[in-house]
């Protein structure tokens, strides 16, 4: 079963959750591809096939970016159940998941709110969170 079968949330939507729990830290390039594939349902041998990297180098990137989600996340990441994990996170910290909107960012005390960003390169584009605590 894929990530988006498993429900509403997109393999995009996903990382963007992962790199803000990560404090913006960007995956390595290995390190996304393993997460989109798996996402996919592909298993490391599959990945290997459409990447050219060898099965048994895709394991190692893969096993510490399971540990460093389960020590971000605090709950133990596996291959399958990652789209639980960020779903009970977002449930835990009270955000919820808005698509389409203009996201809210503050610069310097400016409210730029449903303003337009142009020229502004942000990677959750289509990803908001709304803290109801």
């Amino acid at each position: 079963m894929t990530f988006e079968e498993l429900g509403a949330m997109t393999i995009e939507e996903g990382l963007a959750i992962i790199e803000t729990v990560l404090d913006y830290q960007r995956l390595n390039h290995v390190q996304e591809i393993v997460l989109r594939q798996s996402c996919k349902g592909l298993s490391y041998r599959e990945i290997s096939k459409t990447t050219g990297y060898d099965p048994d180098y895709l394991k190692d990137p893969g096993a510490k970016l399971r540990k460093l989600l389960s020590e971000a996340f605090g709950e133990k990441v596996k291959k399958g159940n990652l789209q639980s994990v960020l779903k009970r996170y977002l449930r835990r910290n009270k955000i919820t998941v808005h698509r389409n909107q203009v996201i809210g960012v503050n610069f310097s005390g400016a409210s730029l709110c449903g303003s337009s960003l142009s020229g502004a390169n942000l990677s959750v584009a289509k990803l908001y969170g709304t803290y109801n605590k």
